[in-house]
């Protein structure tokens, strides 16, 4: 997405580099008509795309063979545009790890996931906001969805609020720095809201948080959630409830 990427990551002359502030639709619309009037070119969709969707599943291969545990009780992921979800779902089937539940996290307003699921079919969201561009997808790919209703999947909308502070937990438990879009992911846990959707889950069970990183994130931005967004009230939706709560608990424990 032309918003996310700075013209300062390439250093070379043979590289050209258009830079504006606007949606991933737009970006996307101006990527396909540089192709169209591009010879020898050619788009790669960043998250519609089978190889990235397999790409992605290797990780998940990898990770069956360095476990220090059997199974994982659940996994949890960020939501985008799909891709990791479906990648992350195709190498847990792979490893035989059907029945391990996939709990996808994303912000209230922009969760075309959840609305998705709870509609029954895809769902195209009119003005969807986040912090950060990369979360502010209108409509999730269709492989997502597909492999949401073959596999234990619960899809989790949390704050802004939330996601920024859960940020800033992991930078002082883990000393890393992640954009908001994992954020979303890790506040289920720091939030324990889990508990309330999966109530099966317990301390002792193996939860695997899928760890994204992220583009969109500088320390002088985590210096600014730190300030403005510490310890929120915790508001999490799911597609049949909510669960609310005005104070934080105590955090969790980094070992």
């Amino acid at each position: 997405m032309a918003s996310l990427v700075s013209e300062s990551n390439f250093h070379s002359d043979e590289l050209s580099f258009t830079d504006a502030d606007f949606g991933f639709e737009e970006a996307e619309s101006l990527a396909r008509e540089f192709v169209k009037n591009t010879p020898n070119s050619k788009y790669i969709h960043p998250y519609d795309d089978p190889d990235i969707w397999e790409g992605i599943s290797t990780m998940i291969n990898e990770f069956s063979e360095n476990a220090p545990f059997q199974c994982p009780d659940a996994v949890i992921c960020p939501m985008g545009g799909g891709d990791l979800m479906s990648g992350v779902i195709e190498g847990l089937r792979n490893c035989g790890w059907a029945k391990v539940p996939v709990i996808v996290a994303e912000t209230h307003q922009s969760n075309s996931f959840q609305a998705s699921i709870r509609a029954g079919q895809s769902v195209k969201l009119d003005r969807p906001q986040a912090l950060i561009k990369g979360l502010e997808i209108r409509q999730v790919c269709s492989r997502a969805l597909e492999l949401a209703f073959m596999h234990p999947s619960l899809p989790l909308s949390v704050t802004d609020s939330m996601a920024a502070d859960a940020c800033c937990k992991f930078a002082d438990d883990h000393q890393m720095i992640v954009d908001a879009g994992t954020g979303a992911a890790l506040s289920v846990l720091y939030s324990r809201s889990i508990q309330k959707f999966l109530p099966n889950l317990d301390e002792n069970m193996n939860i695997v948080v899928v760890i994204t990183g992220g583009v969109d994130i500088s320390l002088e931005t985590l210096i600014q959630y730190k300030e403005q967004y510490s310890n929120p009230p915790i508001l999490v939706k799911s597609d049949s409830g909510v669960f609310m709560r005005m104070q934080d608990v105590p955090d969790i424990d980094s070992d």
